[in-house]
């Protein structure tokens, strides 16, 4: 896996409505057989800026142009996927 033993930066998109809920795209782990949800976005590519990075991830998931963004955070994520170690910030 490309994304294993390795840190692998990312940008997400938190759209949230006025109730609070937030927009997630599902998953599933099958080695733990459980399935789990994130918000959209994906890797930033070597020399792109992270907010590049989330505009395009949402044009390529929702085929849509966001306009503000804004840095709500950076979050660290170490986790265990397919039987794989990942580390995501």
């Amino acid at each position: 896996n490309s994304w294993a033993n390795r840190i692998r930066p990312i940008a997400l998109v938190v759209f949230k409505r006025d109730d609070g809920a937030i927009l997630v795209a599902p998953g599933f782990d099958r080695v733990k057989d459980k399935p789990f949800y994130r918000p959209l976005g994906g890797e930033i590519e070597f020399g792109e800026l992270a907010i590049d990075a989330a505009r395009r991830e949402i044009r390529e998931e929702l085929a849509a142009e966001v306009g503000d963004l804004k840095l709500i955070g950076v979050f660290e994520n170490i986790f265990e996927f397919l039987g794989h170690n990942g580390h995501e910030l």
